[in-house]
């Protein structure tokens, strides 16, 4: 059965007059509701839309920001190597100079300048030091962050371990197989043990 259950004629158009009746287990269904499911189902898609685009922008950013610290802390490593040089080469202008006015080659003017050029350049290279350090900083944090250096510690110290177990073991495996002792073996047959410092 379907249609509108009413008393009187002037309740058919109510809200709890319109509905379908199907069988003896009388199982209603809203025939109008005035488009409001296909409104409630276009809003659903339009928050995954919205979701879904917030997401990969979140993504994208972070690989941008990846991106942008690698590329940094590269270019900044090649600055870096470049001003190592150059206050290399300005102590030995200042060394050069000092010992010329030691000499009375050159005023002492020659010797402040030459001094001058060097303070420039190791406050140059201290800069480019301190940019690294940030790029460095901003690239962990890009990546997740939660990294701290004694648990980096650990894990070089348990690598290391891990490659020493594997060659001992891959050197012993060889030894047996050919038919002799591994010098690894103690007399009473045991595995040596392994070095403490690490």
């Amino acid at each position: 059965m379907g249609g509108f259950q009413a008393s009187s004629l002037s309740n058919w158009l109510d809200w709890p007059s319109r509905f379908w009746s199907l069988g003896p287990a009388a199982l209603t269904q809203t025939v109008l509701d005035g488009g409001l499911r296909s409104g409630q189902t276009d809003q659903a898609r339009a928050i995954y839309d919205e979701t879904v685009a917030s997401y990969r922008q979140t993504v994208l950013t972070g690989f941008q920001n990846v991106e942008d610290n690698l590329a940094a802390l590269s270019i900044l490593e090649q600055e870096a190597q470049v001003q190592d040089e150059a206050v290399v080469a300005a102590r030995k202008s200042v060394a050069l100079t000092t010992d010329q006015y030691k000499v009375g080659i050159v005023s002492y003017l020659n010797v402040v300048t030459a001094q001058t050029f060097a303070l420039t350049d190791e406050r140059t290279a201290v800069s480019i030091a301190s940019r690294r350090m940030t790029a460095s900083v901003l690239l962990v944090k890009a990546l997740g962050g939660g990294w701290n250096v004694s648990s980096l510690a650990v894990e070089r110290r348990a690598n290391r371990q891990e490659r020493l177990f594997r060659s001992a073991r891959t050197g012993v495996g060889r030894t047996i197989a050919r038919g002799e002792r591994p010098s690894a073996l103690n007399k009473r047959g045991g595995f040596f043990s392994m070095p403490r410092h690490f």
